[in-house]
Order: C-alpha cells, then sequence, then structure tokens
C-alpha cells in the first residue's frame, strides 16, 4: 500500500519540478544556472591551488630563515644598501634638474620682460 502510494508521490513530485523549472525562466535558460554553478567550481578549484600554494611558501619561508636566516638577512642588507643608494642618487639628481627648471623659469621670465619693455632708447653720442 505505501509503495504504490511513494510513487505515485514521486511522479507528482517530478511533474510539480519540470512545471517550476518552466516558471523560472525562458524555455532553453536551463543552462544558465548549470554554467554558473560550473564557473563556481572552477573558481573555488583555483582558490584551493593558491591556498595551498600560501601555505607551501609559507612554510617554505620559516624552513629556509631555519636554514639560512643570518646569511639571507646579510644578504638583504647588501642589497637593500645598494638600492637606498640609487634612490638617494636619484633624488639628488631630480633636486638638481628641479633648481635648473626654476633657474630657467626665471631667465624665460626676465627675457619676455626685456623684449616686452620695447626698443631701448639709443644713447647720444656725446660731441
Amino acid at each position: 500500500m505505501g509503495h504504490a502510494d511513494d510513487h505515485e508521490h514521486c511522479h507528482h513530485d517530478d511533474e510539480h519540478h519540470h512545471h517550476d523549472e518552466h516558471d523560472d525562466g525562458p524555455d532553453g535558460t536551463e543552462f544558465l544556472q548549470l554554467e554558473l554553478s560550473r564557473m563556481l567550481a572552477g573558481q573555488a578549484s583555483e582558490l584551493v591551488k593558491e591556498s595551498f600554494g600560501d601555505l607551501l611558501r609559507e612554510a617554505l619561508r620559516e624552513a629556509l630563515h631555519a636554514r639560512l636566516g643570518e646569511r639571507i638577512a646579510a644578504l638583504a642588507d647588501v642589497i637593500a644598501d645598494d638600492f637606498a643608494a640609487d634612490v638617494e642618487a636619484n633624488l639628488a639628481i631630480e633636486s638638481a634638474l628641479d633648481g635648473r627648471r626654476a633657474e630657467k623659469a626665471e631667465v624665460a621670465e626676465r627675457a619676455r620682460q626685456a623684449f616686452a619693455s620695447g626698443p631701448r632708447a639709443k644713447p647720444k653720442k656725446a660731441r
């Protein structure tokens, strides 16, 4: 008795479910939900790989630091000193160029004023 009722009940659910799919959107749009779930599954897979990479990277950092920490620190000091010297040299060059630009602007303004003031009166020759 229960088996027949269950079967009929399942059949009714199938029809109802099929009817609901058509209510969600026009015919032929069922694939949209499938494509979305595939995309999300793909993103999750990529995140798993990235997370594993992050964990491995952190473990490698710890292992390398334990074995080579002092030497890595000494190497970093040399590289940092060299980079800092480059930065200081570049800042000094930029400052010098800025100074020259200001001087050039002043010269250009003086030249404009000299030209705009009109011809100079010629000095009269003494007789």
